[in-house]
């Protein structure tokens, strides 16, 4: 249990990414849902696929909000960046 409140948001984000029902019952458990709340809103870009996030935010309460992206020139539209891509 050490190891996992060492880093707790990662933690809950690899439970929320990839977890089967009993780790997140293990984890409703033992952390609140502030927790999750945290975990979610402090995810780095590209960290949670767009159906899970869209999933949690909406199981959590939150708002709806674009998943965060990686390169701020594809914030409109992912292939504008593979399109503008020229390597220096």
């Amino acid at each position: 249990m050490e190891e996992v409140l060492a880093d707790k948001n990662f933690y809950l984000r690899l439970v929320m990414q990839y977890g089967e029902q009993r780790f997140l019952n293990l984890a409703n458990k033992h952390f609140t849902t502030q927790d999750f709340i945290e975990a979610i809103e402090t995810a780095p870009p590209g960290f949670f696929f767009a159906e899970v996030w869209h999933e949690w935010r909406k199981r959590l309460g939150l708002p709806k909000k674009r998943t965060p992206v990686r390169f701020a020139e594809c914030e409109n539209d992912p292939e504008d960046w593979w399109r503008n891509y020229r390597p220096e």
